[in-house]
């Protein structure tokens, strides 16, 4: 499942203590899918990345 840059499709619970495990979580996927899809998605995964870490700063 390729994301297109919206992390809201990972459900993640949303109290302080599990938000670290849940971008983890994110990121592990994020680099799956950049693995898997690098021919055709290379440069969405790039930018959902981008903004991934944007978000997560």
């Amino acid at each position: 499942m390729y994301s297109e840059g919206r992390g809201s499709l990972v459900f993640c619970p949303t109290q302080k203590g599990t938000e670290s495990a849940c971008q983890q979580i994110v990121s592990m996927m994020r680099e799956r899918e950049f693995i898997e899809n690098d021919k055709q998605l290379t440069s969405l995964v790039q930018s959902a990345r981008l903004v991934s870490n944007a978000n997560l700063q």
